[in-house]
């Protein structure tokens, strides 16, 4: 893996970065780490990410440069060097399909202004109906309780971070956000995510105690891609504040936790929440799934509308579609 193209000299961003083909020796600890593939966006992402400052005591911050080789089997490879040493990498580049069709991970989440992508192992979220076939949107709306459409997303905003905070891989196609903040980008509409709102997705990612690995994606119509490339730094600025903020609160993994048992009379079930007692984040156990035990992550809007048996729609699809 190599670094070109370093247009700045200054850098407040990034721990550690890799030039001239340097092995990937000597990293200072688990962190969070670029991996730029062939994509115009590429470097200007990077020079954007080296103005500005990190703040991030508890995580190390590296350029890995660019693959030799981009193929899935070793975009794989890359990911499982990462895993092992604590790194979670951020890929930027034009199309990770393959490697997504590759990985069909069950609780990976790919943000889109379409539901083409959807699979029965993945999850949608900031889809437009308008953009989207009839049938797609039955599925989605039927049966995905972690995908989230555009305006259910802004109608509910609590419901975002519990659909992010259980997602291992989030795959980011830039055509989401709206044309006005990312014009040189093809397919955005004018409708679409504001940049602000793609910056809070990335921090609810990075919150999340299982996340592994962000994939940005982006097709421009031209090689100049500035204001797009800031968004891109922005968010993963924010990814990784969440990163470095993020508490191992995931029930799998953590036992410092209040449990609230809930008896809904028009599910006929006992139901079981769980509070984190750091981060009070709620999450609640499949009544169903018991080896090894399912969770949802979930808002205290769903356990407060729970208690008065008026069960949340994600929570439903949940019990019913999960058994």
């Amino acid at each position: 893996i190599s670094t070109t193209n370093i247009t700045l000299e200054k850098n407040n961003f990034f721990n550690l970065t890799f030039n001239d083909a340097e092995p990937l020796i000597g990293l200072k600890g688990p962190g969070v780490a670029l991996v730029g593939c062939k994509s115009p966006l590429t470097d200007a992402v990077r020079n954007s990410l080296r103005i500005l400052h990190s703040q991030f005591r508890n995580i190390q911050l590296y350029d890995f440069g660019y693959p030799k080789d981009e193929s899935p089997e070793n975009i794989n490879n890359i990911l499982t060097f990462c895993g092992q040493s604590g790194i979670i990498p951020v890929f930027i580049g034009e199309n990770f399909g393959t490697v997504n069709d590759s990985r069909n991970r069950n609780d990976s989440i790919i943000i889109s202004n379409d539901l083409k992508q959807m699979t029965s192992s993945s999850n949608i979220i900031g889809y437009q109906r308008h953009l989207c076939t009839l049938e797609n949107v039955f599925q989605a709306e039927e049966f995905k309780y972690n995908t989230i459409s555009l305006g259910k997303m802004r109608s509910n905003p609590s419901i975002l971070e519990p659909a992010l905070r259980h997602t291992s891989e989030l795959f980011v196609h830039l055509k989401a956000l709206r044309s006005s903040d990312a014009s040189n980008i093809i397919s955005t509409y004018p409708t679409g995510l504001y940049a602000e709102e793609l910056c809070q997705i990335l921090k609810h990612a990075g919150t999340g105690s299982r996340i592994k690995a962000v994939f940005f994606e982006a097709q421009l119509k031209s090689d100049i891609g500035n204001q797009e490339a800031e968004i891109v730094a922005e968010a993963v600025w924010y990814f990784a504040e969440g990163i470095n903020n993020r508490v191992a609160d995931h029930p799998d993994i953590s036992s410092d936790y209040t449990q609230f048992i809930i008896h809904s009379l028009s599910l006929d079930e006992d139901l079981e929440f769980l509070k984190h007692n750091q981060t009070t984040k709620w999450w609640l156990k499949h009544p169903f799934r018991v080896t090894p035990p399912q969770y949802l992550a979930c808002s205290y809007e769903e356990y407060h509308d729970t208690i008065n048996d008026d069960i949340p729609d994600r929570i439903f699809k949940f019990i019913n579609n999960e058994s």
